[in-house]
């Protein structure tokens, strides 16, 4: 065979213009074969896992939401294709998913198994799950549709704004999920010192500000070992005695001789809600039904509805969609898009 390959080979090069004439009519054919291909996004493969993120509220406790998130695992187990669970729980989230059988034990795939998990998540109280599957290709989302609006706007004019492409998302029947990162519901509270107050009860600021510290702030002051560990010493008051700002009405500052002085003395709090994010806001949203083969969610994204939803002074910053091109060319079709955006809006 050896041979044959090298009489075959050295009879060919000695027509070398017919093969240059071949060489120059394949490289000819590569851009009408590239032009005329079939594009569509990524198909979603099939790797016997469903994800599951779990949302809970601002001022949620560990136990608040563990007590809500275990509901979740009792609705995989609903399900014959299910293997085994985990989870990961946070005061405010967690992350889990469900690990099925092999495909030869199960008869349906992982994405009618994410549709219908959304299902039984989406009647668990107390935390909001969106159900999802890993991606066919690597990016630096969790989801198949992002983009980011960049403004120099306020944060409540930018969250008025979020919310508005949340619900034409919704409204176009195309999307199963979708939301924005930027949310005012982060509690906090501020302590306001009545100066005359503090000075007739014999309370210094420092002192009081010092004692604020030591109950809420959760700095550790000192280290202590055990069986060759290091542990950080925290002092803080008990998460039960510290979980709403009426609270606040139960801690004691230091006074003159040691004396304690109750806070509600010396101030009344005054509560409200700070952004988490601002100057810019990112858009998730998950395309409805098993896949995305389409390219409306696509024309939905970067064309139609959310270019005129967007307002003056708003752009697109950067935008990804799974689709089979590869990272560069992605890359470029993203800067491409958020310069013409930019170009055109602000």
């Amino acid at each position: 065979m050896r041979e044959a390959y090298k009489g075959a080979l050295s009879r060919t090069l000695e027509y070398r213009p017919a093969v240059y004439m071949v060489w120059a009519v394949v490289v000819a054919l590569i851009i009408p074969f590239y032009m005329f291909s079939m594009h569509e996004l990524a198909p979603s493969e099939d790797q016997s896992v469903v994800f599951g993120i779990i949302q809970a509220a601002p001022n949620s406790t560990l136990d608040q939401t563990k007590l809500y998130s275990a509901q979740v695992e009792g609705v995989y187990r609903k399900f014959p294709e299910y293997k085994n669970t985990f989870q990961l729980a946070f005061p405010t989230g967690g992350f889990g998913g469900m690990v099925t059988k092999p495909w030869t034990d199960r008869k349906k795939t992982a994405q009618q198994l994410q549709v219908e998990a959304s299902m039984g998540l989406s009647k668990i109280p107390g935390i909001r799950v969106i159900s999802l599957i890993p991606p066919p290709l690597p990016g630096g989302g969790d989801f198949p549709v992002d983009f980011v609006v960049a403004s120099t706007a306020e944060p409540e004019q930018l969250v008025e704004f979020a919310n508005q492409l949340v619900g034409k998302a919704f409204a176009s029947g195309m999307f199963m999920f979708a939301d924005a990162d930027l949310k005012f519901d982060q509690p906090q509270t501020k302590v306001m010192f009545n100066r005359d107050k503090v000075r007739s009860q014999g309370v210094e600021m420092s002192e009081a500000g010092k004692d604020l510290s030591t109950l809420l702030g959760g700095n550790y002051v000192n280290r202590f070992s055990i069986q060759g560990r290091s542990y950080k010493v925290i002092p803080q008051v008990k998460r039960s005695e510290r979980l709403t700002a009426d609270q606040l009405k139960d801690i004691y500052v230091t006074g003159t001789g040691g004396r304690l002085v109750p806070l509600l003395d010396l101030r009344h709090p005054e509560h409200h809600d700070r952004a988490a994010r601002a100057e810019a806001v990112s858009s998730s949203s998950m395309p409805c039904g098993f896949r995305a083969s389409s390219r409306r969610e696509c024309r939905w994204t970067r064309r139609s509805r959310c270019w005129k939803a967007l307002r003056k002074g708003y752009c697109l910053r950067d935008s990804r969609l799974i689709t089979r091109a590869s990272p560069a060319s992605s890359a470029r079709r993203a800067a491409g898009s958020s310069a013409s955006s930019c170009s055109r809006r602000s």
